[in-house]
């Protein structure tokens, strides 16, 4: 027995692959849209917050240069056994810095540019005597007397 379907013989019903093949359609169609909507949302994350927290990371590692390269001019301007103002100022080139020398050490504060835009001061600690083998140790402030 066979069925017939045809409109002349008032069948309104689609035939069964038409039907499957919309079906299939309209799942690829609302798989597709899914997987947009994934990664759209995956690059909105992604510009929010990933790469923000990168950019902050550059910063974080442009300050770490800064003083480890501050700290080194410091040791070198030392191996001679003195450390002037003058070595200072050149070290210090543009930057709001201050110097105090007590008994047994010298500590230099400097701002720099932190990660968030906003200043930190740093204290540079020279112990005396200087020579060629000076050690120098840095250590954040929470009150700066460079600033």
């Amino acid at each position: 027995m066979t069925y017939d379907n045809s409109p002349e013989n008032g069948g309104t019903r689609r035939p069964r692959t038409e039907r499957l093949a919309a079906r299939l359609s309209a799942g690829v169609a609302l798989s597709l849209l899914g997987v947009l909507l994934l990664a759209g949302g995956g690059l909105l994350w992604w510009l929010e917050v990933r790469l923000p927290s990168g950019h902050q990371s550059v910063q974080e590692q442009q300050l770490t240069a800064d003083l480890q390269k501050t700290e080194q001019r410091l040791r070198e301007a030392a191996g001679d056994g003195m450390l002037t103002d003058a070595e200072l100022g050149d070290i210090n080139k543009g930057a709001r810095w201050s110097v105090r020398r007590d008994a047994g050490k010298i500590r230099m504060a400097r701002l720099f540019a932190g990660p968030d835009v906003e200043y930190q001061c740093w204290t540079f600690t020279l112990e005396l005597p200087l020579g060629p083998d000076t050690t120098v140790r840095h250590a954040r402030e929470g009150t700066c007397p460079a600033s």
